[in-house]
């Protein structure tokens, strides 16, 4: 009798917890539904940390330039974080697989300034982006109940800008009379396309009707290297290459609605 009621004991404590696993398991998933054929259309907002740390060390750079000539002017805020927004058309080829088509955007604009009645001086710093990125979905086969799962591989094509203006003026008074002359006047704009690729996984919660909720999350790689562009100073312009190298690569992170056609 204490052999039987010891290997009853042993298998209340090991299968019982097993079986228990398995039913949860067997419960919480569920063979992925056939969806062959549907298209669905999101729109969504998020914000990605972007790789910009050469940018925003140019930019206290030149802060540092401007204090070392006696202009106490601020650092520049950080451009290594911006809101994004962006639109997906996607397609469900079957059961497993799909393909999207999505269009993305970004800005992103930070200044600093110094100000006084003899003198002024504002600086201006901006990066964006606009994103068309060509994707293919995978479904994995088990999915939870309550939404549904999937990673994402994506090929971008990033259109990516940034801009740098200056402009300040100084009192030279002549003869005690006020004589504001500009000191600094440029505005520099540059622009460069390049392929890149992302690589995330996101899911869609059902809300009612057609209607549901996506979210994402991503690392896209997208190292611009330097851009060319256009450069004003006072009433001359030239084509210049940026000194440094642009880097729009970053982890995005999103959410949105949509709707199934």
């Amino acid at each position: 009798m204490m052999r039987g009621n010891t290997l009853t004991a042993v298998m209340n404590r090991t299968l019982l917890p097993a079986f228990s696993i398995v039913f949860l398991l067997t419960g919480l998933f569920q063979p992925l539904p056939a969806q062959e054929g549907t298209w669905t259309f999101s729109a969504s907002v998020g914000y990605a940390t972007l790789e910009m740390t050469a940018v925003d060390e140019d930019n206290r750079s030149d802060v540092e330039g401007f204090n070392e000539v006696g202009i106490p002017i601020g650092p520049f805020p950080l451009l290594s974080g911006s809101p994004f927004f962006n639109a997906k058309l996607h397609y469900r080829l079957d059961r497993e697989f799909g393909a999207s088509l999505r269009v993305q955007y970004f800005s992103k604009e930070v200044f600093t300034r110094f100000d006084h009645p003899d003198e002024f001086l504002h600086l201006t710093r901006s990066v964006g982006a606009t994103d068309v990125a060509g994707a293919l979905v995978y479904y994995p086969q088990l999915q939870p109940y309550g939404f549904e799962w999937y990673i994402e591989l994506n090929i971008a094509l990033t259109f990516a800008r940034a801009q740098a203006v200056a402009n300040g003026e100084k009192n030279f008074k002549i003869d005690g009379q006020t004589n504001f002359v500009k000191t600094f006047d440029s505005d520099g704009n540059y622009k460069k396309s390049k392929l890149g690729v992302g690589i995330g996984t996101g899911a869609t919660i059902p809300v009612t009707g057609p209607w549901f909720l996506r979210g994402e999350v991503s690392y896209e790689f997208a190292q611009m290297g330097a851009m060319n562009g256009t450069v004003r100073r006072f009433d001359s312009t030239s084509p210049q290459e940026t000194t440094i190298e642009f880097n729009y690569s970053g982890f995005l992170l999103s959410a949105g609605v949509g709707i199934e056609f």
